[in-house]
């Protein structure tokens, strides 16, 4: 885990090497370990800047040291025969396998124990296809002296960040967005500015919500013709269509514990100590049940976040961890807190965040970076490839009724809400909306209360520049209607790459790389094979395969667990409970020039009042405000 930086420069003109590095270290929280550079110039190949003659391509990057801890691991690095140099941010977790087919097949020797030059002789063997080979998490920036071009990727699920800005000086890349608008005012892309006051929605493709900055996109690549400037792009991987698995259950249940077992074995290779957090559900509990089958004497420390009152988990918490000996460090948070941890925590995310709920993991990284682990693994993206979101469920009812088998739809439908009565309603709403075409759906969401206005928004403003709320609408409740293009969706622009985005910065914040198993990409290519009902069963479990692979594994209570809460933020309670706070920062959003002043004091006063419905709306509002200060952002 680091953060890498990397420059092109347009035409005839050179790189200053002095504000590059500038530049590189405001990003040395994400590597505190060590920083690099390296100059490429068309004359004299690569070199070290102050040696280069006029050079058009600079590479940086700041070291957070888990693999190799010598100097041998050490970026940007060449190739054993000088005509590659790669900045790489993140892990090959398959790397030991890749170096001895390397070296058992193509004669490929090694300097170094680093996964790093593992993934440069694996370019120049295979070049694009090594993609295909690798199972990590990565973000990378490489340059061919012989091909003279610059190529960059970003894994499969996007949980490396890869952010790039090209103007008119050339192209820029960075790990984040702060070194791309470094000694600029930068510029609000407000296209997608209801999306997120409305939904929270920010991450949902290549844009950000800074003008002229984007992402490269989870599976995606970028090539640069160093010559010439031209820019291709071509995704490499995507979201697999649906391949039934026709053998028997056992069969596939069993692959599938074998597999899992692998990946989290192969997610503690690191020359630090690696920790997991626990939340008391089922895929944290699965990972610190495989942590403890594949090590059992050793010692394992895991960190829990305890809400309180009925959000509280801390009793399945207790359970975990009695039944797999783990140390557990509990963090709780006050109250007092979050409001004033809020700037802190704008700045770490770099762009506006749609819930408070981020907060409790920002807390979590905070205590494990407090206590000098570098290592963390965690249950993200199991809800995605697992459906173990309760909506899933519907699209399932669904697509058994669209199949014609009515009788088991309706028994799956019957079977859940036996199993989990809270989540009814909501599977209810979700099968009338399928059951509606498009425009009748959205009309139908406005009369069910869900409006699609903003109780501060000024209309004219968004009219002016072009701007229709229902086609942000129609973007957020496009999703397909079938399971498997929901499942596709909610893995490739649902929610998964938001929370991917609040995940990375979190922990880098703190200098702790965060490693999330369920996202492996042969172990996801795997449940993309299984049939439906490996994922939601007929008697209405979701996550099915992984409750009956892991038996043994999984505490039989947390096995059989439905009722899930999830940490929900609770920021209208923060809200309500600072009233003065709450007023002075909604007071301040009126210099926004999209808000209509009245009709905020308006909302702020009904809130205030007791009305809950416009509350989190609120909250992003202060939080975009907030950004908007942090970054010096203008809004055109």
């Amino acid at each position: 885990m680091c953060g890498i930086l990397g420059e092109w420069r347009r035409g005839s003109g050179t790189l200053d090497a002095r504000t590059f590095e500038q530049k590189l270290d405001l990003m040395a929280h994400r590597g505190p370990d060590g920083s690099g550079l390296l100059a490429w110039s068309p004359q004299t190949g690569f070199g070290a800047p102050e040696t280069s003659s006029e050079p058009h391509v600079l590479l940086g990057h700041r070291r957070l040291a888990i693999i190799d801890l010598s100097p041998g691991g050490a970026q940007p690095m060449r190739s054993a025969d000088g005509l590659l140099a790669l900045t790489y941010n993140g892990e090959i977790y398959n790397y030991l396998e890749l170096r001895q087919e390397l070296a058992e097949r193509h004669g490929r020797t090694f300097r170094s124990d680093s996964d790093t030059e593992v993934l440069l002789a694996a370019w120049q063997t295979w070049g694009e296809a090594t993609l295909d080979r690798l199972d990590g998490m990565y973000a990378f920036i490489l340059v061919d002296h012989g091909a003279r071009t610059l190529t960059a990727a970003r894994d499969p699920f996007g949980m490396k960040p890869l952010h790039y800005a090209v103007d008119a000086r050339g192209v820029r890349l960075a790990s984040e967005i702060r070194p791309l608008i470094h000694g600029e005012r930068p510029l609000a892309d407000v296209s997608r500015l209801f999306d997120y006051l409305r939904w929270g929605a920010v991450d949902e493709d290549g844009q950000t919500l800074f003008h002229g900055v984007r992402q490269l996109e989870p599976g995606e690549l970028m090539r640069l013709d160093l010559d010439s400037g031209q820019l291709d792009f071509r995704r490499f991987w995507r979201a697999p269509q649906r391949r039934d698995d026709t053998r028997p259950a056992e069969a596939w249940r069993r692959d599938f514990r074998d597999l899992f077992m692998t990946t989290v074995e192969r997610h503690l290779r690191a020359d630090v100590p690696v920790v997991a957090t626990l939340s008391g559900g089922l895929d944290s509990s699965a990972i610190c049940g495989a942590l403890r089958l594949l090590h059992p004497c050793a010692p394992i420390h895991v960190f829990s976040y305890v809400a309180s009152g009925e959000q509280s988990e801390e009793r399945w918490i207790d359970l975990v961890t009695a039944e797999k000996r783990l140390a557990v460090e509990k963090i709780h948070i006050h109250e007092d807190q979050v409001l004033e941890d809020l700037p802190a925590l704008i700045r770490a995310q770099e762009q506006p965040f749609g819930s408070g709920s981020i907060y409790a993991q920002y807390k979590i990284f905070e205590a494990i970076g407090a206590r000098g682990y570098k290592v963390m693994l965690d249950g993200q993206g199991a809800d995605e490839v697992l459906a173990g979101y309760k909506s899933f469920v519907a699209y399932r009812i669904w697509q058994l009724l669209g199949e014609g088998r009515l009788r088991e739809g309706a028994a799956l439908w019957s079977a859940h809400a036996r199993l989990d009565p809270g989540s009814r309603g909501m599977v209810a709403q979700r099968l009338a909306r399928l059951a509606l075409p498009g425009g009748p759906a959205l009309a139908a969401r406005r009369l069910s209360g869900k409006a699609l206005q903003l109780p501060f928004l000024d209309q004219s403003w968004l009219k002016a520049r072009g701007m229709d709320p229902r086609d942000a609408e129609n973007r957020q409740f496009h999703q397909g209607r079938s399971f498997d293009e929901v499942m596709r969706h909610s893995l490739e622009s649902g929610v998964l790459p938001s929370l991917l985005r609040y995940a990375d910065r979190n922990a880098m914040a703190f200098s702790v790389e965060n490693r999330a198993p369920f996202l492996s990409r042969p172990l996801v290519e795997m449940i993309f094979a299984l049939p439906a009902e490996a994922l939601i069963s007929p008697d209405g479990r979701t996550k099915a395969v992984l409750r009956d692979a892991l038996d043994g594994v999984l505490p039989a209570p947390i096995r059989d667990r439905h009722d899930k809460i999830g940490f929900r933020a609770t920021e209208e309670a923060w809200m309500a409970a600072k009233p003065e706070w709450t007023r002075r920062e909604l007071a301040a959003c009126r210099d926004l020039p999209f808000v209509d002043g009245p009709a905020l004091t308006r909302a702020t006063e009904r809130f205030l009042g007791g009305s809950q419905a416009e509350g989190q709306k609120l909250f992003r509002l202060i939080v975009f405000n907030q950004w908007v200060q942090a970054f010096g952002v203008a809004i055109a």
